[in-house]
């Protein structure tokens, strides 16, 4: 029996850098309403995707979970049977030497430190938020949208039929059920996640199973077949959105190049004059409109994080600065232009969200300084909005209005002016363009 102070430490998990910082990212909240148009016109894709034969990978996790009763757990209560398979999946990748290959592989970095201190693979120091960051956590959004698997990650019968292609192509016949080669190894991945889910940790593995894990899993093991059939399932019908067109307008050359030279924001104009209906058309306009609103007030934020430096700085002055005095005077028309175009789009919700958070900028009335105050204060509110329990603003505020940077957030140079041309947010062009890459259909 266990001592009962052993029974009452909490788990821990390695401490994770990305996920205990303070509020650093999208200080004046302009990520929301691109998500919704994101996710809106090219469903379950995600940013952080990178290689979609990485489904495969999805499928076989949902398989091994099918396998086991349900609500069954590890001792430690918490790891499924399939985050149990991903330990070992991400720990073989490791071993057999491809994590320098797979540098987008979710999870490689916690694993490899594990390996190099000798420690096995488990919930104390894999990723803190695996169901999220991990390798089926940050597939999970595309696999549910394709019809792999559903909500709950139960298998469905898309998934079993790329999993039967993979069987046949990897020469693994029998894995999913019935006889053939793949009998083998379909007893050995369960035996491996029985003794996972017994230890809440991997158990050693041997040269064989490294190896088979690694040959049959491997996002480069998947060939032709599988690939073609993926490329399918991105642009079947009954999906929501317009994701196959974009796929095929961004693996030609053209695309290629442009995005690579000038960003998601050249790829956008260049497919503007290309939209074939009118809903892609205002989606296009809509993100435009929205990104040159979020261009114009980010490029007075900046301004301010160069600016407000060592010492405090009166509004007054800052506000003499071209993108704080130019976003004073523009931001009232730039805002009722991005307001129309998302209401043209006629998604529930999205210009009332649009309006709740910004409508306070779109009042340029009085000196360019009371602006300025309402951004700082704009900026604040979205901080002590975040969770779990807010974040510290990144300017502070002195008496006599003036106001100075912490020192984490200041900007050692002037903020190029070309900032201005480019999206602040992201709409997939670079998930999209890498998945015609990696499914072989891209153009040079």
């Amino acid at each position: 029996m266990q001592p009962l102070a052993s029974l009452l430490v909490p788990l821990r998990s390695a401490w994770d850098p990305a996920l205990t910082a303070e509020g650093t990212l999208d200080p004046l909240g302009l990520t929301l309403i691109a998500e919704r148009l994101a996710v809106h016109m090219i469903p379950g894709v995600r940013e952080r995707q990178v290689d979609p034969r990485w489904l495969v990978a999805v499928c076989v996790g949902a398989w091994v979970d099918d396998g086991f009763e349900a609500e069954r757990v590890a001792a430690d209560g918490k790891s499924p049977p399939a985050m149990v398979y991903e330990w070992y999946l991400v720990e073989a990748l490791i071993r057999a030497g491809l994590d320098e290959s797979l540098a987008a592989l979710p999870g490689r970095n916690k694993v490899r430190q594990a390996i190099e201190r000798g420690e096995p693979v488990g919930a104390s120091n894999y990723l803190k938020t695996p169901s999220v960051f991990g390798l089926q956590g940050v597939y999970r959004t595309l696999a549910t949208s394709l019809g792999l698997i559903d909500a709950d990650g139960l298998l469905l019968e898309a998934g079993a039929e790329l999993l039967h292609i993979w069987a046949v192509e990897c020469n693994l016949r029998g894995f999913i059920s019935g006889t053939g080669p793949g009998v083998d190894f379909r007893h050995r991945l369960r035996a491996l996640v029985e003794a996972g889910l017994a230890a809440s940790h991997t158990r050693r593995m041997n040269p064989g199973d490294v190896e088979r894990l690694t040959l049959n899993l491997s996002a480069y093991a998947m060939g032709p077949p599988v690939c073609d059939r993926i490329w399918l399932l991105l642009h079947e019908a009954g999906h929501q959105g317009e994701r196959g067109w974009f796929l095929d307008r961004l693996s030609t050359a053209a695309a290629g190049q442009i995005l690579a030279a000038q960003g998601e924001a050249g790829v956008m104009a260049w497919l503007l004059g290309q939209a074939p209906t009118a809903d892609i058309r205002l989606w296009l306009e809509a993100v435009q409109a929205y990104e040159r609103f979020g261009a114009l007030i980010q490029q007075a934020f900046k301004s301010v994080l160069w600016a407000a430096q060592p010492h405090p700085v009166p509004l007054k002055i800052l506000a003499k600065a071209p993108p704080i005095s130019q976003a004073s005077a523009r931001v009232g028309p730039w805002y009722e232009a991005s307001a129309r175009a998302l209401e043209r789009l006629d998604l529930p919700g999205l210009v009332e969200a649009f309006e709740q958070r910004f409508a306070s900028l779109a009042e340029a009335t009085g000196p360019a300084s009371r602006w300025l105050d309402r951004l700082i204060s704009h900026h604040e509110r979205i901080q002590a909005e975040k969770p779990p329990e807010g974040k510290a603003p990144w300017i502070e505020r002195f008496a006599d209005d003036r106001v100075l940077v912490r020192p984490r957030y200041r900007l050692s140079e002037t903020p190029a002016s070309g900032d201005s041309l480019r999206f602040v947010n992201q709409y997939r062009s670079h998930p999209l363009r890498r998945f015609c890459e990696y499914l072989g259909r891209a153009e040079s």
